[in-house]
């Protein structure tokens, strides 16, 4: 899990690149997921990287006409021709939450977790990582 969401600062820069559900056919708009996609990450020679980008679709025609949920990438459309993406323009605090849920917040990153990972970037370098249990968070 990740509490932060690099890839809107991006967004925020070039909007006509976001996922836009409503062109697309066959994408699920929820609630559940109010930015449209799902991002992976991942740090390779302490650099920030983007792994993939999915969306939720619809899937194919499932039992008595229901659709089952399925996930397709985006990836290649948000960054044609490109086989590795820095994330060049991330510079903050990557903030990492884990093990066993304390407090339960609806909505947003106000969940509370037993412990959480800083990482510290800087135009998408990692400078610092840091750990920390609840209380020292």
């Amino acid at each position: 899990m990740l509490h932060t969401n690099p890839m809107e600062k991006y967004f925020e820069k070039f909007p006509d690149k976001r996922p836009n559900l409503f062109l697309i056919e066959d994408a699920i708009m929820s609630t559940a997921l109010w930015r449209g996609y799902v991002a992976t990450f991942e740090i390779k020679n302490n650099q920030l990287y983007i792994k993939d980008i999915e969306i939720e679709t619809k899937g194919k025609d499932n039992w008595r006409g229901f659709y089952k949920p399925s996930w397709r990438s985006v990836l290649n459309e948000i960054f044609p021709n490109q086989e590795l993406v820095k994330v060049d323009w991330m510079t903050g605090l990557l903030v990492l939450p884990s093990g066993k849920r304390i407090n339960y917040v609806h909505m947003g990153y106000g969940s509370t977790y037993k412990r959480y990972t800083l990482l510290e970037i800087a135009n998408g370098n990692l400078k610092n990582k840091k750990k920390f249990r609840y209380k020292e968070y």
